[in-house]
């Protein structure tokens, strides 16, 4: 492999967030129920929004009926995580904060 390649391939990029931004970056991705970071987020179908942790919603989920976010009554199996969308979010963790 040139050593130009080799460079571009293995290029780090550095992203400048405005304090708006990661407000509104940290809100997307914050869990409505444990209200940390997500890991491993999920979608409500209900809704169609992000809502939280795998672990927190399945948790939720066991003892609640209802959407976090939205109240639908037929959430209890009606959620599904993101394939993907952890390492997202991984990339974002140290700049949103926890």
């Amino acid at each position: 492999m040139e050593l130009g390649d080799y460079a571009r391939a293995n290029k780090i990029n550095t992203v400048a967030l405005t304090d708006a931004q990661v407000t509104s970056v940290r809100a997307t991705f914050q869990c409505l129920v444990c209200r940390d970071v997500m890991d491993e987020p999920v979608v409500a179908q209900c809704c169609r929004s992000l809502i939280g942790c795998r672990v927190c919603i399945d948790q939720w989920s066991a003892t609640s009926t209802h959407c976090p976010k939205c109240r639908d009554e037929e959430f209890s199996s009606n959620y599904f995580a993101i394939t993907g969308m952890g390492e997202v979010v991984d990339v974002f963790r140290d700049t949103i904060g926890h």
